[in-house]
């Protein structure tokens, strides 16, 4: 019985990721804006929305909001978290 051959492992390492994270005041529109730019799941850069799921849109809301997901996901210093505000008024 001849012996399994096995491919050697790749050396080296990954690229680490880099996440952009964005808070925005809107429900729908900025979701729809961003995921024209959204990368795929293998690329270094990752984009992450944080659509207004409980129409708080005041910017406070939404820095709060942002604080709270990097909080839960431990983000690294070179993520970027951003906060997207679109007033007509």
């Amino acid at each position: 019985m001849a012996k399994p051959s096995f491919a050697p492992r790749a050396s080296g390492f990954r690229e680490p990721k880099t996440f952009i994270v964005v808070a925005t005041e809107g429900r729908v529109t900025e979701e729809h804006y961003l995921s024209a730019f959204k990368p795929s799941r293998d690329a270094v850069l990752q984009l992450t929305v944080l659509p207004n799921r409980n129409n708080k849109s005041h910017p406070r809301e939404c820095l709060k909001r942002l604080r709270q997901h990097a909080k839960d996901k431990n983000l690294a210093g070179d993520d970027q978290l951003w906060v997207m505000i679109d007033r007509d008024q």
